[in-house]
């Protein structure tokens, strides 16, 4: 049985776009991804609960900053995303 994907194309441009930083500040990864503040923000939520990624507080800058870090499940899932794409993307 195929099983969907829970992730929207804005969540899977955020994955992908972390798949090279393994972790960046959220601006950045606004830049990276395309996409606006509050899709970014909303997509971050849901990857969080999925597991994906994990959100963290940069402590030793003040103002202090959040930065967001692809886990070892996000990574692979990046990674399969990529390649079916790349596939989608090739000339028949």
């Amino acid at each position: 049985m195929v099983k969907t994907l829970p992730l929207s194309e804005t969540e899977a441009k955020v994955l992908m776009a972390l798949h090279d930083e393994r972790k960046c500040y959220v601006t950045e990864l606004q830049q990276k991804a395309k996409i606006s503040r509050t899709a970014i923000y909303n997509a971050i939520r849901k990857l969080e609960k999925l597991n994906l990624i994990v959100v963290r507080e940069q402590l030793e800058t003040f103002p202090f900053q959040k930065y967001i870090e692809i886990t070892d499940k996000g990574e692979k899932i990046a990674e399969l995303l990529i390649q079916v794409e790349d596939i989608l993307n090739e000339d028949d």
